[in-house]
């Protein structure tokens, strides 16, 4: 994802201008799922980033549907999130990443870390829903739930996915590692059976970059940079230079990747500078559909207009490290998983490029295209994700539906979780 071209779409966010609804109950009025499908078929056909047969064919099919649903009173749709559903469904048929319709509140939780919930983070290791981090004065931590406990179930019901953890309020059976607490009965393994009840709230998360120097026995020093997003509000230069002036006191860094599902290219770049003490060109945008436009370099800018700008006119934009950053030369470990995504696996698939540089951890998401955001006319704050641009490294490889391999895989070891111990930390130590 990265470049958002509708500045409408960032006023509403900005101003406070998302409609107030819920999404699951709203009705929708009489024509406005043949209306919206359409926009959709219209913007994917001018705007996806690689014309083909396939796409046509997507195409033809997409207003097709759109013409029949609409006048099918039993079959169309008669809520937002049934219609979002609905296309969501048929756009994942074109088997493309960054291609889908966003909701108010995904977009407020991707851009801005406000979102209604438990602020319980998880991790699935070796089958067991394990909490890794809570975040401050958040529900689960108010509730008493502690890092390394196991979520069993919510409501009396198994868990399915990490989502349900964040978003869901109710009654939570946990299993502890036994602490010796007398008025508790160790089940196995050691573990105690707890129930506590979790509400959500409105949490907003900050996803700056934060550094953890760690002293080992050898009197060299280590860094722990955990870097949740690429979003361009975390990297303000004067917030992202005070803190790698810090670094540049480790003789090793490990750059924690980990969930992050991408961001702004050229705040990206901003990250990765410091790492390249010259310019270095990591890779390219390309647009197959506008051949006949420029080529040029992506400037140390997180400015809408000059990216809408660019987007509009360029056929290639290269991919290269700014100036101007502090000058990091010591060892660095990058740490990626499945669901390090788009700007994210660009970040570390550069680190193949820099000597005294490893990738650790597992295969990254392979989502990596450029998407531009475009209005629907479901109310301001619906937009819809469009890849406009496809990655290639410097060696012409195309990460998408690959994703970046590391340099070793690393696994989970689940005893030290329930301690709370982050085993690929020290792995990479």
């Amino acid at each position: 994802m990265t470049l958002s071209k509708y500045f409408s779409i960032l006023a509403a966010m900005t101003l406070g201008g998302w409609l107030s609804l819920d999404i699951g109950a709203a009705s929708l009025k009489s024509g406005l799922y043949s209306k919206t499908y359409s926009r959709v078929c219209e913007l994917v056909r001018d705007n996806y980033y690689e014309p083909s047969n396939k796409l046509d064919a997507w195409v033809a099919a997409c207003f097709t549907r759109a013409q029949h649903f609409g006048a099918d009173q039993i079959n169309t749709p008669n809520t937002l999130s049934q219609l979002i559903r609905s296309i969501n469904g048929f756009l994942d048929r074109l088997a493309v990443s960054h291609l889908s319709i966003w909701d108010p509140t995904s977009m407020r939780s991707q851009w801005f870390g406000e979102a209604r919930e438990t602020g319980i983070r998880v991790r699935l290791i070796k089958g067991h829903f394990i909490i890794t981090k809570l975040i401050d004065n958040g529900p689960g931590q108010l509730a008493g739930l502690m890092v390394g406990d196991e979520i069993v179930s919510i409501n009396n019901k198994p868990l399915q996915t990490l989502w349900d953890v964040r978003s869901l309020a109710g009654r939570y059976l946990i299993l502890r590692r036994d602490g010796g607490d007398q008025n508790q009965v160790p089940i196995n393994e050691g573990l105690i059976e707890l129930e506590k009840d979790v509400a959500t709230l409105d949490i907003k998360t900050d996803s700056h970059p934060t550094l953890e120097i760690i002293p080992n026995s050898k009197n060299k020093k280590t860094g722990v940079l955990t870097i949740p997003s690429f979003v361009s509000n975390y990297f303000e230069p004067s917030y992202w230079n005070e803190t790698i002036q810090q670094s540049l006191l480790t003789d090793k860094l490990i750059v924690d990747l980990r969930e992050n599902s991408g961001g702004n290219f050229a705040a990206m770049l901003r990250a990765l500078s410091p790492f390249f003490c010259t310019p270095t060109v990591v890779g390219q945008l390309i647009k197959p559909r506008h051949a006949n436009g420029s080529s040029e370099e992506l400037e140390d800018n997180v400015d809408v207009e000059y990216q809408t700008q660019l987007i509009d006119r360029a056929y290639q934009i290269n991919l290269k490290t700014f100036e101007g950053y502090p000058c990091y030369k010591g060892d660095v470990v990058v740490l990626i998983d499945h669901e390090s995504a788009s700007t994210a696996e660009v970040f570390a698939q550069a680190f193949t490029l820099r000597p005294r540089s490893k990738i650790m951890g597992n295969f990254s998401a392979g989502e990596v295209v450029q998407a531009v955001w475009h209005p629907l006319p479901l109310g301001s704050g619906f937009a819809l994700s469009i890849p406009d641009s496809m990655y290639t490294t410097i060696e012409g490889q195309n990460l998408e539906g690959v994703g970046v391999r590391p340099t070793k895989i690393l696994e989970y070891n689940l005893d030290l979780a329930r301690d709370g111990i982050d085993s690929w930390l020290l792995d990479s130590l």
